[in-house]
């Protein structure tokens, strides 16, 4: 792809950008790392002239996986070298949140580095966030969360599957939350998973109880173990199902160890 198509590059730092378009971009992006970085330039000069819009803590994770989620909808042939793009330790590139039906953009570099924890497991893994409760990740499941849980909720972001078993705590929920889904819990197990076919996200619960949100759809249902919802991110339709929980969840016994995560974004 020629440079001198900025438009491609405009469209996808707005979120706009079409899946033939995108999958230009990507091979573009392949072929150097000057690539990537005339990408961040062009991203960097359409921030410094939006103001001084700073970005929560949460709404960088969540902004972060939404794009993690968006790209790799496409070929797994892009995925190890987008893990470095979206996740560059230095500034984020074209990050989009979207909220009340708006498009608000804003950049990474505006936070610092060592207030956000990033990980994207090539392989099954499992850590311990901050308060203690534990998470299994799936082969290429990225997660972001704040290195200190501050505030009156425990939020992170999942792009891909992830098992959980939270640390009970009524007075500060647990939300897990994807581009469309959210699950808020007290203390529980149960599985996400982000990315499945028929273009629709899973939650799977194990123990304890669960209430799971459709964003776009504003609907909430409460399911119970051995249940699973299933929300189609088209129509925004949520399906609940008797399933046998442990079934679906044995991937996460064979993973590997990685402890508390401090691996900064």
């Amino acid at each position: 792809m020629s440079i001198a198509n900025f438009k491609i590059i405009k469209d996808y730092i707005l979120g706009k950008s079409s899946p033939k378009n995108t999958s230009l971009l990507l091979d573009w992006l392949n072929q150097s790392e000057a690539n990537e970085e005339m990408l961040f330039q062009a991203e960097r000069m359409y921030h410094e002239g939006r103001g001084d819009y700073r970005p929560s803590a949460m709404e960088m994770a969540q902004a972060e996986a939404d794009v993690m989620d968006r790209i790799m909808q496409h070929e797994d042939r892009y995925r190890v070298r987008i893990r470095r793009l979206v996740f560059l330790r230095h500034a984020a590139v074209g990050l989009v949140i979207v909220a009340s039906g708006s498009i608000a953009l804003w950049a990474g570099l505006h936070m610092g580095a060592d207030d956000m924890v990033c990980i994207t497991a090539q392989n099954k893994k499992e850590l311990t966030l901050p308060d203690g409760s534990r998470v299994w990740l799936n082969k290429n499941a990225t997660i972001s969360y704040p290195k200190d849980f501050k505030g009156d909720t425990r939020e992170v972001k999942l792009a891909g599957e992830a098992l959980f078993r939270v640390v009970r705590n009524p007075a500060k929920p647990f939300i897990v939350s994807s581009g469309n889904v959210s699950a808020k819990v007290l203390g529980t197990v149960f599985d996400f998973k982000t990315q499945c076919k028929g273009n629709t996200e899973e939650v799977t619960l194990l123990e304890g109880r669960l209430e799971v949100a459709e964003k776009a759809g504003r609907n909430k249902v409460t399911i119970r173990p051995n249940q699973k919802i299933i929300v189609d991110k088209n129509t925004h339709t949520m399906e609940v199902r008797e399933v046998h929980a442990p079934t679906g969840a044995m991937w996460h016994d064979k993973k590997h160890t990685i402890g508390r995560a401090t691996k900064s974004c």
